[in-house]
This record gives structure tokens, sequence and C-alpha cells, in this order.
């Protein structure tokens, strides 16, 4: 059984070690329109604005930008597959 939701904070639960944090859909659903940066498997980031996603946590980012040991490299609107995320970040 899960805890109920925090008063008030839409999609926050209780942490196991005490205080609350939002589950990572909620935390999209904040951020849209906002600069993320994604952590994709293969070790690969790619920055943007977060400008759509799903509930398979599909990314939609504008202005996106790869980032490479040689610099930045400019991608336009991607679309990244959920299964693809690793963590992702607010700028």
């Amino acid at each position: 059984m899960t805890a109920p939701l925090a008063p008030g904070r839409a999609g926050a639960r209780p942490l196991p070690g005490g205080g609350e944090g939002l589950l990572p859909l909620h935390l999209l659903e904040k951020s849209l329109g906002g600069r993320v940066e994604l952590l994709l498997s293969g070790d690969r980031r790619v920055r943007g604005t977060l400008a759509g996603f799903d509930e398979h946590m599909n990314v939609v980012l504008e202005d996106a930008e790869e980032a490479a040991p040689d610099g930045a490299r400019l991608l336009g609107t991607v679309v990244v597959r959920g299964n693809h995320v690793v963590s992702v970040g607010l700028e």
C-alpha cells in the first residue's frame, strides 16, 4: 500500500529516509517549457527545452543539443524514447 499524497503538493510522496519527493512524471510536468538535461543509456547527454512527454517517459526536446567531447552538437527538435532515459536533470 502506498502512502497518500501530501496535501498541496501534487505528486509528492514520502521518501524512504523521510522527507518527500516528486514522482518522475510529475517532475516533468512541472518542468514543461523549462531547460532539462537527459542522461541517456550509453553515457550520452542531451539538453534542451522540454516540449512534451508521455507516460512511457518518451520526451520531446526543442533546441536540443548533445554534449560531446569536442563540443555541443546541435540537434534541433528531437524525440527521445523513454527506455533510453537514465535520469533527468533540471537546469
